[in-house]
């Protein structure tokens, strides 16, 4: 019977059908098991089982899938983000954007990623390793609190840049914050900053210096480091941007600073040992140029303080990490070098905190890897600020 044959010819190609689905389904299910996928190879395993459907739109093992994947691309995201891993975190969206463009959580995890981006400093990855920390006996300019001895760090971000004047603006705007020069806390008010028109003290404590103007003789601008911030200051902004960005940021240690501000070097300064025109290339510090009896033979073109990022960086893509302005450390002063160089300062402690890099009026002692400046928590000047650090992708991950 002519129907009889048709319906058996359509059996035969439902029953070949079949069999090529079933086979394409196995093999999709061998080559992507869902313990080995990754961000990149769900991308594969996803036009694999498009491949199923192309010959079976209504197999639900397909379907069922693709979803369950896409789900987990979705949260690997999220748990880049968390984790701050932002790099990783764009690799993952936009295999999640290739997978699914109208994901119902594509724009929210975009929004976030940019959200974090936006308020997050250029960061440099600094791999860890042991150091001599301190320097030797016949360093010139060194100090009796240099002791050389063997220092080791684990891996850890640190920001390219001194944190800038707009940074710090956008902190103070969406938290109304006011710094500890602002409130005279201590009962000091305002900023340690140079008025010379105050013949029998042209360096003290001036009311009208803070953040925003610390320095009568030049205007601020959105890309200065920012100054006139204390200790106190910085753990409250560090606050903010975690909270913010769901980020770990918080300052160096005293050790990590000066390992990544040697970068693989052991003189006295990145750039070399002998005190010549190279200073003025890598650091803005006293000099010559600017009529500093004790500077470095040269002439940087700046008299005060200068925009983040305008001097060469050293090794590890690090600028101003000696000169332009001291950077607070969040490790408290141990003049023995007994292992506090190694730690944050307990949240407890009111004792001094590390400075380290020295600023634009520092001259070559100041100016040298191994030195060691000092202050307590509340006290702000108009040549210190600070740049920011966090965990490395290891320990971030444990955490």
């Amino acid at each position: 019977h002519p129907d009889l044959l048709a319906l058996r010819d359509e059996i035969g190609q439902l029953r070949e059908q079949e069999s090529q689905v079933a086979a394409r389904l196995q093999d999709c299910e061998l080559s992507f098991p869902t313990a080995g996928l990754s961000t990149q190879t769900s991308v594969e395993a996803v036009t694999c089982y498009k491949e199923v459907l192309k010959l079976d739109s209504d197999r639900q093992e397909a379907t069922d899938r693709i979803k369950e994947i896409t789900s987990r691309v979705a949260t690997e995201v999220e748990s880049l983000l968390e984790g701050y891993r932002l790099d990783g975190a764009e690799t993952a969206l936009a295999h999640l954007h290739a997978i699914d463009p109208d994901h119902p959580r594509l724009a929210e995890l975009q929004q976030d990623l940019s959200r974090r981006r936006g308020l997050s400093p250029r960061m440099v990855l600094i791999t860890g390793g042991c150091f001599q920390m301190g320097s030797p006996e016949t360093e010139p300019g060194r100090e009796a609190d240099e002791r050389r001895h063997q220092a080791c760090v684990e891996d850890f971000w640190l920001a390219r840049l001194e944190t800038s004047v707009a940074e710090f603006r956008r902190f103070v705007e969406a938290t109304g914050y006011r710094t500890d020069a602002e409130r005279g806390v201590g009962g000091m008010e305002g900023c340690w900053s140079l008025d010379q028109e105050d013949a029998s003290d042209p360096w003290d404590y001036r009311p009208w210096s803070d953040w925003r103007n610390p320095n009568k003789y030049q205007a601020t601008r959105d890309r200065d480091p920012v100054s006139c911030v204390s200790w106190n200051d910085t753990r409250e902004y560090l606050r903010w941007l975690n909270r913010e960005t769901g980020g770990a940021f918080r300052l160096p240690t005293e050790a990590e600073w000066e390992y990544a501000v040697r970068a693989g070097t052991d003189t006295a300064r990145y750039w070399g040992d002998a005190l010549d025109d190279r200073a003025c290339r890598h650091a803005n510090a006293a000099d010559a140029g600017h009529g500093w009896a004790d500077g470095f033979p040269c002439n940087d073109n700046r008299e005060w303080v200068a925009e983040v990022g305008a001097f060469e960086p050293n090794a590890w893509g690090l600028s101003d990490m000696l000169g332009n302005l001291w950077e607070w450390t969040c490790s408290e002063y141990d003049a023995t070098y007994d292992g506090a160089e190694r730690a944050c300062a307990p949240s407890a402690s009111d004792g001094p905190r590390i400075l380290r890099g020295g600023a634009w009026n520092s001259g070559p002692g100041a100016v040298r890897s191994a030195y060691r400046n000092r202050n307590f928590p509340e006290s702000r000047y108009n040549f210190v600020g600070f740049r920011v650090a966090r965990d490395g992708p290891a320990k971030a991950r444990e955490q």
